[in-house]
C-alpha cells in the first residue's frame, strides 16, 4: 500500500488516499480536492517539515497548514500562530501554538548583529528608537547628523 496524501503525514492509505485520520477530518470538514502538490521535505532532526517553495506573499504556509490540520477557524481573532521549534520554515502543525502577538514577540530570538555586521554583546547593546543597535554605529550616526547640522549652519 502507499502512503497517505496528505502533506506531512507518513501513515499508510485506507480510503480515497488519505489514512484514516485525516480521511475522517476530510470528512467532516468537507475538505475534499486534489492533494497539494509535495512542496516540503521532512527534516531528520526534530520531526520538522521543511516548506522549499519560495514565499513571496509574506504570509506563511505555515497558518494555512496548521488551518488545514486543526480546521479553518482553528486561529481566533487577534491570535497568531508561533513556531515552537524555532525554524520558520517548518510547517509541521504540532510544532505550532497558538499565542497573542506580543507573546510570539517576546519568544524571538534576540538581535545578534547590528546592521554593520558588528556582533552585539550586553555591553555595546543599545536601543535607539526603535531598532537595536551598537554603541559604535549609534556613534557614527550621530557624528553623521552632527556634520550635517555644522554643514547647514556653515551655508547660512
Amino acid at each position: 500500500m502507499s502512503n497517505c496524501l496528505e502533506m506531512g503525514c507518513d501513515r499508510q492509505a485506507q480510503a480515497r488516499g488519505y489514512c484514516n485520520r485525516d480521511y475522517e477530518r476530510r470528512r467532516m470538514h468537507g475538505e475534499w480536492g486534489t492533494p497539494a502538490p509535495r512542496t516540503y521535505a521532512v527534516a531528520a532532526e526534530g520531526g520538522c517539515i521543511v516548506w522549499l517553495k519560495p514565499n513571496s506573499s509574506g504570509y506563511g504556509p505555515h497558518v494555512r497548514e496548521y488551518r488545514k490540520m486543526f480546521g479553518p477557524h482553528s486561529i481566533p481573532v487577534g491570535m497568531t500562530v508561533d513556531h515552537l521549534c524555532r525554524n520558520r520554515s517548518c510547517v509541521n502543525p504540532f510544532h505550532m501554538e497558538i499565542v497573542t502577538q506580543g507573546e510570539n514577540n517576546s519568544r524571538r530570538d534576540p538581535q545578534e548583529h547590528c546592521r554593520s555586521g558588528r556582533h552585539l554583546m550586553a555591553e555595546t547593546r543599545r536601543k535607539h528608537g526603535k531598532t537595536t543597535t551598537c554603541g559604535e554605529c549609534l556613534r557614527e550616526t550621530w557624528a553623521r547628523a552632527e556634520a550635517k547640522r555644522r554643514a547647514k549652519k556653515e551655508l547660512m
